[in-house]
């Protein structure tokens, strides 16, 4: 059985797809709304398309494709895309397969 102290270091780090150093404030209200609805989708098996995003957030998919990339470009959210849609990177593996694609 685990101890309350590895319970704490379980749920004190970082989830993968968020970058050290990292400020929720510097988002703009419509980047936060994105991320906010991401944060539902973390790990692969839990990808929501662009659409759906849109529908959710009632926000253009035009609009919803550049905070995306918005997000991964200039604040390094680690957020991957796979044939079911985009989500934020939640395992180290996906981690790595993220990082891979970029090169």
């Amino acid at each position: 059985m685990a101890g309350a102290s590895d319970e704490q270091d379980l749920f004190s780090s970082a989830p993968q797809w968020r970058p050290e150093g990292f400020d929720i404030t510097t988002l703009t209200t419509e980047e936060g709304a994105v991320l906010n609805r991401l944060r539902l989708h973390e790990g692969r098996t839990r990808a929501i398309t662009v659409e759906g995003l849109s529908e959710c957030l009632h926000m253009p998919d035009r609009k919803i494709r550049s905070i995306l990339k918005h997000l991964t470009e200039d604040h390094r959210i680690a957020i991957a895309t796979a044939g079911t849609g985009c989500y934020l990177v939640q395992t180290a593996e996906e981690l790595e397969a993220y990082l891979d694609n970029l090169k």
